[in-house]
């Protein structure tokens, strides 16, 4: 299980799609497909949201203390 910290999962579905699994906190989080013509627009955003979050609960944990 995941305490802190994310994994991504990257897998070719399709000819021109990739398809990513997010795990992060003990959670699998639903799956994102990537188009090849925009995959590195994708990822910077799905990287984004990840750090966002992650960095979000971490202040939580802070205030919680």
């Amino acid at each position: 299980m995941i305490s802190s910290g994310a994994v991504i999962q990257f897998y070719d579905r399709h000819f021109n799609k990739t398809e990513a699994h997010i795990a992060m906190g003990g959670q699998r989080l639903s799956s994102i497909s990537f188009d090849a013509s925009r995959w590195r627009t994708q990822l910077n955003t799905l990287l984004n949201t990840i750090c966002s979050s992650m960095h979000s609960t971490i202040r939580r944990k802070r205030h919680n203390k």
